[in-house]
């Protein structure tokens, strides 16, 4: 019996140190360590910030007029309402007069890059 409860204790011990390390609390930190040492792309109009983000993905809707897109340390694209796409890569800065519809973030330097 006493040997049955040490045993069915480490296994608890065990169970708890991997729901632990598998939470995904701990998941959702490690993924978010990719964005955390970044600077962000910032869509600007007359000099203010006016969509600033700093993940990656597809925004839809983004649905503002920009005159300046800084990349931070990011690779993408602006989708315009004509359906064009500005591409931009880290550490530029493009002056545009668009209206953006869509953003595209990409995890890794773009192929385009």
């Amino acid at each position: 019996m006493k040997r049955a409860l040490k045993l069915s204790s480490g296994i608890a011990a065990l169970i708890m140190a991997a729901g632990t390390f598998l939470s995904p609390a701990a998941a959702a930190s490690t993924a978010s360590d990719l964005s955390t040492a970044s600077t962000p792309v910032r869509l600007w109009d007359s000099g203010s910030i006016i969509w600033s983000r700093n993940y990656y993905g597809i925004f839809y809707n983004v649905n503002l007029y920009t005159d300046q897109l800084t990349a931070g340390n990011w690779s993408g694209y602006a989708q315009d309402n004509t359906g064009r796409k500005i591409y931009f890569c880290d550490g530029q800065k493009l002056f545009m007069n668009n209206y953006v519809v869509t953003m595209f973030i990409s995890r890794t330097r773009a192929s385009w890059c």
